[in-house]
């Protein structure tokens, strides 16, 4: 009778337990106040046992069903304040995420300032090169300015000097105005050839042309030259004294002149001639010297002959005899002249055969065989001759 009193009651525990379990609840909490007795009573017991199996393992040890739902009834309180410790522990692990993702955040900023910051540094560098460049440039332009600054310093030296430079300049000039006023003959200008003035005691300085040959050697002084045909050397008296032609062409320097010439110092005499042909011969003499006017400048030596290309001594016929013009006749022909009926041109003739030689000819452009004209016997008419002195060393 008492089953059929308690069975609404343990229907509609079973009912609100379902209702419970589908709530969540289904870890009842049994009160303190519950009284142990009636928690043992079967009906409590049927509970207890259909509640907790769900949850715990019960044995099948009637004796020990109660204690072990009493000890896990007191656990269960345990267990809820590990759950409440481990709130704050999910608390922390949450905050340590949002640190974790803070510090991401922060690195990918990082990585993104550090990708802008290798471009500046690219950039940098690219600076760096470019004003490294302008640097090499600048110390290039900085040699450059500093060797301009030495040679214009060397410059402004040299301007600084050039009064004393000019001074030894001017220095020289009188020197060589000095030597060649006190030069006699043109061995004081040896190597350097052209026009000059000499001096001879007692005499006014006169202009000269020296001359270095080829075959001749150094030193000479010219005192005819027939090579261009420009002038006509059947001159009188006079003309002859003193004189004619230019030294750029033919001329005769001047009896008057080669007297006081090779009386102040023995003077050699080389003659230079030249065929239309091309060959070339000359004839030398060691003491060359002429007479004064007074002497009708007579040829008065000729010294020791020297043959050059098998020259043969022509003048000597002619040593010690008196000059002949036109319009003065001193040769030993009392026929006649022989600078004008059998030679021409002034020359020291002889007798009747007048000369082996006359250098003071006809100058013929071309070639042609003729007493009048340039000769130097056993040779046809010269295309050029010189007459030159130096001193006899």
């Amino acid at each position: 009778m008492k089953c059929k009193h308690y069975t609404p009651l343990i229907v509609f525990i079973w009912a609100l337990n379902g209702v419970l379990e589908a709530s969540g609840f289904s870890n009842i909490v049994v009160s303190s106040n519950t009284s142990p007795k009636r928690m043992k009573s079967p009906l409590h017991r049927r509970y207890l046992y259909n509640t907790e199996r769900r949850n715990y393992h019960v044995d099948d040890d009637d004796d020990d069903d109660d204690d072990d739902v009493i000890h896990r009834l007191k656990e269960k309180p345990r267990m809820e304040d590990k759950k409440k410790n481990l709130q704050p522990t999910t608390s922390n692990m949450e905050l340590t995420n949002n640190s974790l993702m803070n510090e991401i955040r922060k690195l990918k900023h990082q990585i993104s300032t550090d990708g802008k910051t290798r471009e500046n540094l690219t950039t940098c560098e690219r600076e760096r090169k470019k004003q490294f460049k302008l640097l090499r440039k600048l110390e290039t332009c900085s040699d450059e300015l500093r060797i301009k600054t030495n040679k214009k310093q060397q410059l402004q030296d040299r301007l600084e000097n050039m009064p004393s430079e000019i001074m030894k300049v001017i220095s020289s000039i009188n020197d060589l105005a000095e030597l060649t006023v006190k030069a006699s003959s043109c061995m004081a200008y040896m190597g350097h050839p052209g026009k000059y003035r000499i001096h001879l005691p007692g005499h006014m300085p006169y202009n000269v042309l020296c001359f270095d040959g080829k075959h001749e050697g150094k030193g000479w002084l010219m005192i005819q030259r027939r090579a261009f045909g420009n002038e006509d050397f059947d001159r009188d008296w006079d003309t002859y004294r003193d004189g004619f032609g230019s030294f750029d062409g033919d001329f005769f320097l001047g009896l008057h002149k080669i007297h006081h010439i090779t009386k102040e110092q023995r003077q050699q005499l080389f003659i230079y001639m030249g065929t239309f042909d091309g060959k070339w011969f000359a004839a030398s003499y060691d003491n060359f010297r002429v007479g004064s006017e007074d002497s009708e400048f007579k040829l008065e030596s000729l010294g020791a002959f020297r043959a050059f290309n098998n020259s043969r001594d022509e003048l000597r016929y002619n040593e010690r005899m008196k000059f002949t013009t036109r319009d003065r006749d001193n040769d030993l022909w009392p026929q006649g002249n022989c600078a004008t009926h059998k030679r021409n041109g002034g020359w020291w003739y002889m007798d009747i055969k007048c000369s082996w030689c006359n250098l003071n000819g006809v100058y013929f452009k071309v070639k042609a065989n003729s007493e009048l004209g340039v000769t130097w016997t056993g040779w046809d008419g010269l295309k050029s001759v010189h007459m030159l002195i130096r001193p006899f060393i």
